[in-house]
C-alpha cells in the first residue's frame, strides 16, 4: 500500500496480480502483468462526499515512454463504465464503503513496457506497472494453446543446447533464469538502448506492441557489433579481457554486468550464447521462445544461395561467414518464400545453400567439389517436458537425398571414406580408419594428407592449429587402408531433500586421465532459482590436479522456489578448457 494525500491509501495487489498473470515467479518487486487480462487496484479514501458522482466523470490514465501521445497508442485514457476503449483497453470502479476497486485490463495489442497508472476525479497517482506479452490470452498475437508448450517456451527456466556437428551431437545445460532478479530490468533497458529507441523513441515504444518488431530489436541488440548491444563475439581462440564463450553456462550473470556496467558490451559470446540470452530476453518478454541448432548451417552472404569454400594445399580453409536477423516465419523457409519478410533468403540459405568447396591441388590446379546435402542437417532442439533431442528438420525443409555424411568423391576414379568412430572421450587417444578404393584396373599412385587442428562449438576448423600429415602410397586395384593414431566425467551428486528454504549440499569430483599435472582449475556451479546467479558464492578454485588424481568440490545451495530446477556444474583447467554437466532436482515446497 502507498500513501494519496487526497484519497488515504491505494494498493495494486502485487500478490494477487502477480499470480493471476503468471509473474508470481518474477525476482522482482512491483506489479507484472499481462497485456489482454485484468488487474486489480484497491483505493482506501478518506471522504466519500460526492464519490459516485466524480467516479462518473473520472478518467484513468495508463502511459509509457519518454513522449507519451494518444496518437502513437502510447498514452491512454480510460472511461470507468468497464466499457473497451477504441484503444482497447477498458477500466471499471465498483464502490463498498470508503473503498473503490479498479479492474484495469490492457489491450491484448498494447505496446509492452513500464507504464504510470493514474485517477483524475479523486486526484491520485496510482505508481507504475510492467505489461508483457501474453501466451495465455487468445487474442494476444503470442497466444500459445497448449499448457506444455507454454510451460517450456515461457515458463521453463532452464534448457538443453545442442551443439557439435551433424555425426557427433553434443548437448549442455543452459540456466536462462528469465525470472531471475535484475532480468527483466535488463530486458526492458535493451530496448531502450536500440538504435530504433534512440532515432525515435515514441515510434519504438509505440511499435512495441509487435512481437515481431520486438524480435528483431532484439536480435540486433544481442550482439554488440553496430550498437550497445550486450554481447561482444569473438571467434579467435583468444579471450584476453574477456570470458571463455566456452565457460559461460547461463544468462543471468550476462544481463546483470551489462546492465550494471552502464550498457557496456560483455566480452565474449558466440553463437549459443547469443541464442541463450536472446531466448531469455524473449521468454522475460513474454514471446514464447527455444533454442533451435542448424547443424553445417550456410551463411550466404552474397545472396546466390551457395557457399563457397577455398582450401589452399595447407588445408586452411578461407568461408564465407551477419547482426540483425529475422524474424521470418518457419513455413516461409521450407517452402522457399525467398521475398517474405525478413531476411528469408538468408535464412533459407543456412538449410538448403550448396557447398562449393574448391581445393588448390599441389599441381597449382583447382578443382571444384559441388555438395547439395550437407547444409541444414539434424536440426535440432529441446523436447517439451524431457532432456531428449527433437529433430525439427522437417519443419524447415523437405526431405532430401541420403548420403553418407563420411563419404565423398574426391574423383572418378578413386572413393575415399572415414570410418565413424562414434564418441571420443576428452583426454583419450583413437585411431583414425581411412579407405581408398582404386576403382580402376591399374596401379594409382596417390599423395594421401590429413589435415587436424582444433574445432569450434559449431564443428567448423581452427585454423590458427592446423596440422598436415602427408604421405605418398601406391593403391592396387581394390581398397587401401590406412590407419593413423592420433576421458573425462564429471561426477555430481546432491545429498538429502531439495526444499525450498533449505540449504543443500552438492559434491562433485572429477579425475585428471592425463599424463600431466592439470594447472588452475576450478569448479562453478548456477541454477534458477539455486544459487540467484551470486559468483562469490559459486566458485571453488583449485592451483594443480596431478596425473591419475581426483579433484573434489562441496557446495551448498538454498532453493527459493519449488518445481524441477536443473543444477549446472562446469570443471575449468587452462589445459582442458571446460568440462559441463547437470543435474535435475526436483524442489519440495
Amino acid at each position: 500500500p502507498a500513501r494519496i494525500q487526497e484519497v488515504g491509501t491505494f494498493s495494486r495487489c502485487w500478490e494477487k496480480n502477480n499470480m493471476d498473470h503468471h509473474t508470481e515467479v518474477f525476482r522482482e518487486d512491483g506489479l507484472i502483468v499481462r497485456r489482454g487480462q485484468p488487474f486489480i487496484i484497491t483505493l482506501d479514501l478518506t471522504s466519500t462526499t460526492n464519490l459516485q458522482q466524480k467516479l462518473n466523470k473520472s478518467k484513468l490514465s495508463a502511459q509509457t515512454g519518454p513522449f507519451p501521445a494518444a496518437s502513437s497508442g502510447t498514452k491512454i485514457s480510460m472511461g470507468l463504465n468497464g466499457e473497451k476503449e477504441d484503444s482497447g483497453w477498458s477500466a471499471a470502479a465498483s464502490l463498498k464503503g470508503n473503498t473503490i476497486s479498479l479492474k484495469v485490463c490492457p489491450s491484448p495489442s498494447a505496446p509492452i513496457g513500464k507504464y504510470s497508472l493514474a485517477l483524475s476525479d479523486p486526484s491520485a497517482d496510482l505508481g507504475k506497472f510492467v505489461l508483457l506479452f501474453n501466451p495465455w490470452c487468445p487474442d494476444d498475437t503470442v497466444y500459445m494453446e497448449k499448457k506444455e508448450e507454454r510451460e517450456e517456451y515461457v515458463l521453463s527456466q532452464d534448457g538443453i543446447i545442442y551443439g557439435g556437428d551433424a555425426k557427433n551431437i553434443t548437448h549442455w545445460a543452459w540456466n536462462f533464469g528469465q525470472f531471475e532478479s535484475g532480468v527483466l530490468k535488463a530486458s526492458l533497458k535493451i530496448l531502450n538502448e536500440s538504435l530504433q529507441h534512440k532515432k525515435n523513441a515514441d515510434k519504438d515504444c509505440s511499435k512495441r506492441n509487435d512481437p515481431i518488431y520486438v524480435t528483431r530489436v532484439l536480435s540486433a541488440m544481442v550482439n554488440a557489433n553496430d550498437d550497445s548491444g550486450v554481447l561482444s563475439g569473438r571467434w579467435s581462440g583468444n579471450y584476453d579481457g574477456g570470458v571463455d564463450p566456452s565457460k559461460w553456462t547461463g544468462s543471468v550473470e550476462i544481463l546483470r554486468q551489462w546492465h550494471d556496467s552502464n550498457c557496456k558490451s560483455v566480452r565474449y559470446g558466440q553463437c549459443w550464447v547469443f541464442a541463450g540470452v536472446g531466448c531469455t530476453v524473449a521468454r522475460a518478454l513474454g514471446i514464447p521462445c527455444r533454442l533451435i541448432t542448424n547443424f553445417e548451417s550456410a551463411h550466404d552472404t552474397n545472396g546466390d544461395l551457395k557457399i563457397e569454400t577455398y582450401v589452399g594445399e595447407d588445408g586452411r580453409m578461407v568461408k564465407e561467414s551477419v547482426m540483425c536477423c529475422g524474424p521470418v516465419p518457419v513455413k516461409a523457409i521450407k517452402i522457399g518464400d525467398l521475398t517474405c519478410q525478413y531476411d528469408a533468403a538468408f535464412v533459407y540459405a543456412e538449410v538448403n545453400a550448396d557447398i562449393i568447396t574448391t581445393f588448390k591441388l599441389y599441381d597449382g590446379l583447382e578443382r571444384n567439389v559441388v555438395n547439395k546435402i550437407t547444409v541444414g542437417q539434424n536440426i535440432s532442439t529441446k523436447s517439451i517436458g524431457k532432456d531428449a533431442r527433437e529433430d525439427v528438420t522437417h519443419l524447415y525443409k523437405y526431405e532430401e537425398g541420403k548420403q553418407s555424411y563420411m563419404h565423398a568423391q574426391v574423383c572418378q576414379e578413386l572413393d575415399l571414406c572415414f570410418e565413424d568412430h562414434g564418441d571420443i572421450m576428452k583426454g583419450s587417444d583413437f585411431v583414425l580408419n581411412v579407405t581408398v578404393t582404386n576403382k580402376t584396373s591399374a596401379v594409382k599412385s596417390i599423395k594421401l594428407q590429413f589435415t587436424s587442428g582444433g574445432m569450434f562449438y559449431n564443428g567448423k576448423p581452427d585454423n590458427e592449429t592446423i596440422q598436415v600429415y602427408a604421405g605418398e602410397h601406391s593403391i592396387s586395384p581394390g581398397k587401401g587402408q590406412y590407419k593413423f593414431s592420433l576421458a573425462l566425467y564429471i561426477y555430481v551428486q546432491v545429498t538429502g531433500n531439495q526444499r525450498v528454504g533449505h540449504a543443500s549440499l552438492v559434491k562433485l569430483s572429477v579425475e585428471n586421465p592425463l599424463p600431466d599435472t592439470l594447472p588452475e582449475c576450478w569448479f562453478s556451479i548456477e541454477g534458477a532459482n539455486l544459487t540467484h546467479g551470486e559468483k562469490p558464492t559459486r566458485e571453488v578454485k583449485i592451483l594443480n590436479v596431478g596425473p591419475k588424481e581426483t579433484a573434489t568440490a562441496k557446495f551448498y545451495f538454498t532453493p527459493t522456489q519449488s518445481g524441477l530446477r536443473k543444477l549446472l556444474v562446469i570443471f575449468s583447467s587452462t589445459k582442458l578448457g571446460h568440462i559441463k554437466s547437470y543435474v535435475n532436482l526436483s524442489i519440495s515446497k
